[in-house]
């Protein structure tokens, strides 16, 4: 997802400050959000199904402006309103 040089986070921004609400998953899941790389092993958010829930991230941005959001299991809306920057 693509947060560098959009909605007014800089180009250069090394992290974003994110609201991300996951909307009524499928069944049981926890939603990952970050950088570059692979999974992190710390999750961002833990919803039951059919549940939604907003939480704040901050979550590195990688070197092509984007972070990356993963769903465990099932399906899910994913809102993310991107609240500051650092960098």
């Amino acid at each position: 997802m693509k947060v560098a040089g959009v909605h007014g986070v800089p180009a250069d921004a090394a992290a974003v400050l994110v609201n991300l609400t996951g909307v009524t998953p499928t069944s049981a899941t926890h939603l990952t959000a970050h950088g570059a790389g692979s999974l992190p092993d710390v999750y961002a958010d833990s919803l039951g199904a059919g549940e939604t829930r907003p939480v704040p991230a901050v979550i590195p941005v990688d070197a092509d402006g984007d972070i990356h959001l993963h769903n465990a299991a099932g399906s899910v809306h994913v809102v993310a309103d991107p609240e500051g920057y650092i960098g």
